[in-house]
Parts: structure tokens; C-alpha cells; sequence
């Protein structure tokens, strides 16, 4: 459904992409992660004809966004300038949108009152949009894109400044989407957000494509076994201490109550050692890396 093939972008001196190749299929949750300024927000503005690649090509649905004006009635796109109007009222600015769609008023509302129930904003329909918590204008802007049930719903962070129980429930509402066979392209900074929705994660640093794959692919490629030691806050430095005379010290980090160690080691070992020194250990812990972890080891790793 969106097609990156040798994709570079560049403004004036700038490359804010450099030669950028993906695929996401249909009824896919695609994750796209990076830092600021690595060229997310202009993929994203390439994907939806905003603007033109330098070199290479950018197919929505086969078609080039930029030129084909029609592939626009396909997609529905949410980004941090929310897409609403104001000075009108939750319910304006739902009708003003899918008309522009072709899309009944009558069929606009049998869409968008379940949606205002599902995220508590039945009572806002008809409360101008000025007057909305930032929260909920991020909401009532994700219901907006979905009125006109696209085939592709591209969201730029489209859970920031929202609470656990309305991240979960937009969560929820992207993989519902995805069953039905709508096609997810989310850019987000939040990687638990990534890693619990996505088929497949795309890693991208200062406009290259560092890596692409599966959440248990990226885990598997990068991860590392991790142990976490819990012990009394008042031994956490003495230990840190013994244990980086032991342990490199690029691989144990402190914890507030405990000691977190990233590599594989023979932890029975380490335990032998701290009770030895009469340092109490109340339990391990065993886990493979985090999706965030694995992320900042790979950006650190291409720092150098």
C-alpha cells in the first residue's frame, strides 16, 4: 500500500533522506521510529504529496501521491496540528471533513458518535474546538481521520500528551483497524506504543534506514540477555562498585533498588560474590532487552 523505492530528499544543502527503500502491505500496523530529525515527518509529507522526492519514488496504492490527486481520498492523515478547525464545533468540523469526502452527513454521524462515546467526548459534540483539552483535540482528530474509513491511516505521535487509558484505547482501536484491513503507518518516539501494536518496525537515523524488520526480529538481531538484581537502596552503590571490578562498567547500570547488568554472565557467580561481601540480595530477575534499550544501543552504536 506505501512503497518507498531509493527514496532521497533534499533541501537546499540539507539531506533529509537519503536513499530510502520500504514496503508496508495492506492491514499492516507499520512503525516508524527514529530521533528528531531523522527524516520521519518528511516521509510523511512524501506519503502524502506534500512534497516531491529529490530522486527515487513514493507509490500510495501504486500511484504517485504527488501527481494523483485521487489517491487522496484513500488515506487519512493525523499529525500534531491536529486538522480542526477552531472556530467550529466538534460536529462542524466531522461534517466539514467527510463532506469533502463525498460522505453523508448521515453516514459521517452513524461513524463518528460511536467513536466520541468509545473516547468520552459524546458531551463535546457540539462544544467548539477551542475550547477542547489538548487531549482531546488529539482524539476528536484520530476520530476526524477515521470518518471516512481510509484504507491507509498515517499517524505522526498520535498518542503524545494523552493518558494510559486513552493510549490503550486508541491501542486498541488501530488494531481493530488493522483487522478489518486498514493499513497503519504510526510514527512515534513512544517504542512501548511501537512494540505493542506493530508488525514491523522501521529504525531511521539522520535520513538513512538503519534497520527494518519485525519487533522479534529487531529484539532478536540486537538484544541482549539483561539481568536485574534487586537490593536494598543503602547497598545499591556498594555493589555497583564490586560489581564493575568484576564487569565492565559500560555494562552495569544502577538502579534506584538494584543493580541492572547487560550481558549474559553466570549470575550465580555474581550472587556468590555480593554475599560474600554480607551485601543481601532479595532476587533476580532474567530478561531479554527492551525494544527501547535495543533502540538506544543502536543509535549510540551508530554515533561512533
Amino acid at each position: 500500500m506505501i512503497k518507498f523505492d531509493g527514496v532521497t530528499k533534499c533541501f537546499k544543502e540539507l539531506r533529509a533522506l537519503d536513499n530510502v527503500s520500504f514496503e508496508v502491505k495492506e492491514g499492516e500496523v507499520f512503525g516508524f521510529i527514529g530521533e528528531n530529525g531523522a527524516g520521519k515527518t518528511t516521509s510523511i509529507r512524501l506519503m502524502t504529496g506534500l512534497l516531491k522526492p529529490t530522486s527515487g519514488s513514493v507509490k500510495i496504492a501504486d500511484k504517485n501521491p504527488y501527481k494523483n490527486i485521487e489517491v487522496h481520498k484513500i488515506f487519512s492523515c493525523v499529525q500534531d496540528t491536529y486538522g480542526l478547525y477552531e472556530s467550529l464545533t466538534v460536529r462542524e468540523n466531522f461534517l466539514f471533513y467527510s463532506s469533502l469526502y463525498e460522505v453523508s452527513g448521515k453516514t459521517a454521524k452513524e461513524r463518528y458518535l460511536p467513536l466520541l462515546e468509545r473516547f468520552n467526548l459524546a458531551d463535546k459534540e457540539n462544544i467548539n474546538v477551542s475550547k477542547l483539552s489538548k487531549g482531546m483535540r488529539q482524539k476528536a482528530s484520530i476520530i476526524r481521520a477515521l470518518i471516512t474509513n481510509p484504507k491507509i491511516l498515517i499517524l505522526d505521535e498520535p498518542t503524545a500528551g494523552l493518558d494510559p487509558l486513552s493510549q490503550d484505547s486508541i491501542k486498541s482501536l488501530l488494531k481493530e483497524k488493522a483487522r478489518e484491513g486498514t493499513t497503519v503507518f504510526l510514527s512515534s518516539h513512544n517504542l512501548n506504543e511501537i512494540e505493542g501494536i506493530c508488525n514491523r518496525i522501521a529504525i531511521l537515523r539522520k535520513g538513512e534506514l538503519l534497520d527494518i524488520g519485525t519487533v522479534r526480529d529487531i529484539v532478536n538481531k540486537y538484544g541482549n540477555i539483561v539481568f536485574e538484581i534487586d537490593i536494598d537502596k543503602e547497598y545499591v552503590d556498594v555493589a555497583y562498585n564490586l560489581i564493575c571490578s568484576w564487569i565492565p562498567k559500560e555494562s552495569v547500570e544502577k538502579l534506584e533498588r538494584g543493580i541492572l547488568i547487560k550481558r549474559d554472565i553466570p549470575i550465580s557467580e555474581i550472587n556468590k560474590k555480593l554475599v560474600k561481601k554480607d551485601i543481601p540480595i532479595l532476587g533476580f530477575k532474567r530478561r531479554i532487552s527492551s525494544l527501547e534499550m535495543i533502540y538506544k544501543k543502536i543509535m549510540e552504536e551508530n554515533n561512533e
